[in-house]
């Protein structure tokens, strides 16, 4: 089987992943290389369901301890995963983190209001309000310029 996933990935242009000598370690390699891509969707498990949450319905997401909570709409979600994890895999959908705690995709961002010592206030199209820190405002920045 691992190496049936050898052939594939030669074929797919990443055999480098892959050495003949110790093929089941380098496996690990390539599960790697698939945790990295961008999310397309979440599941998640909620009341007993699976919801699917496709990456461009996420309005915002907050860290909450070790969860993340995601909003979307008016619902909201849990999810056990990091929140630097999601910023790297949801940053080719458009999504920045404005505050240690916080990540928006942008295409939510209705404005942004300066605020004291580089920071803005976030307000959202449906009207939340997010405080950024100076600390990621250079990512703000960035939007402003590319506009």
């Amino acid at each position: 089987m691992v190496q049936a996933a050898a052939d594939a990935a030669a074929q797919a242009g990443v055999m480098s992943v892959f050495d003949k000598t110790n093929t089941g370690a380098n496996a690990f390699g390539l599960l790697g290389m698939l945790d990295e891509r961008p999310l397309e969707r979440l599941v998640i498990r909620a009341r007993g369901k699976i919801l699917f949450v496709k990456a461009g319905d996420i309005d915002w997401i907050e860290a909450d301890g070790k969860l993340a909570q995601l909003h979307v709409g008016r619902e909201t979600h849990a999810v056990r995963i990091p929140l630097k994890r999601l910023e790297q895999r949801l940053g080719a959908h458009g999504f920045v983190r404005v505050h240690r705690s916080a990540i928006v995709n942008v295409e939510r961002i209705k404005e942004l209001e300066p605020w004291f010592h580089g920071e803005y206030v976030v307000v959202l199209k449906d009207g939340t309000k997010l405080t950024s820190s100076a600390a990621h405002s250079q990512a703000l920045h960035r939007i402003i310029d590319a506009s």
